[in-house]
């Protein structure tokens, strides 16, 4: 009887366990194989945009000053003829003076140099010149007596020797005359040519211009306008200028010694 009921006690125990087991979820699988139970989202990606340049910052543009401020223009680099005449003077005198006139007979122009610079350049007209029989043809420069050529080398003249008269009036070796002079822009063959308005007289300072005294050879204003502006020979042997032109020049010479040299340059009828 004993037998029966332990082994049906036995049977239910082992019912039990296994009731048991089936209901305990299988910890294991779930581990091993998840199931998703969501659908993952992809992280969104940045949209690229052109990168713009980065601004430039504001400059101050300045302003150009009024025109009544403007500095005065000077020639920065001298011409030619001003570098080999202020050469010629230096090799001759030995030094260079503050003030310096430069002569270029071949183009009819005079240059005032001042304060290591071109100060101001002018139109001249020199002597007319006369035929030479050796070359055969017209030479207007020279210093033989009564060639009416332009004396040529190394020259001075004196600051308080030198001076200009009003417009238009005669000038003599003395002084003003106080006459008007005869102008005429128009008709020059008909002006009887006259010095007027300013004498800068001319002193030898090498030997092959040393008659330039005795020749009456000067630099001074002329009421025979064309023959400047026109940039022709046409003097007697000096050296013509227009008179606002030689009362400029004589006003800005240095008192004392002003150097003075003539190129050896030929002028030649274009």
């Amino acid at each position: 009887m004993k037998r029966p009921i332990a082994a049906i006690i036995i049977l239910c125990w082992v019912v039990t366990l296994v009731a048991c087991g089936a209901s305990e979820p299988t910890t294991q699988q779930t581990e091993t194989n998840p199931t998703p139970t969501s659908t993952s989202i992809p992280t969104p990606v940045p949209t690229q945009t052109p990168e713009t340049p980065p601004e430039a910052p504001e400059t101050e543009i300045a302003l150009p000053p009024p025109p009544d401020s403007y500095p005065t223009q000077t020639v920065s680099v001298p011409p030619e003829q001003v570098l080999t005449g202020l050469a010629e003077i230096k090799r001759i005198a030995g030094n260079i003076e503050n003030s310096v006139i430069i002569i270029d007979v071949s183009t009819q122009t005079l240059w005032h140099w001042k304060n290591h610079q071109v100060r101001k350049t002018y139109p001249l007209s020199t002597g007319l010149g006369a035929f030479d029989w050796a070359t055969q043809k017209q030479t207007y420069i020279g210093n033989e007596f009564n060639s009416r050529r332009a004396p040529t080398g190394y020259m001075f003249t004196l600051g308080e020797k030198s001076y200009a008269c009003e417009i238009d009036e005669l000038a003599d070796k003395g002084g003003c005359w106080g006459w008007p002079a005869f102008t005429d822009q128009q008709s020059d063959e008909y002006v009887w040519a006259r010095v007027t308005t300013g004498i800068i007289p001319l002193y030898s300072g090498e030997p092959k211009n040393r008659n330039v005294v005795q020749r009456d050879i000067y630099i001074h204003g002329t009421n025979v306008y064309e023959s400047v502006m026109s940039q022709e020979p046409r003097s007697g042997g000096c050296i013509r200028m227009l008179p606002k032109d030689i009362i400029d020049l004589v006003e800005n010479l240095d008192q004392g010694v002003n150097q003075i040299y003539v190129l050896e340059r030929d002028w030649k009828r274009a």
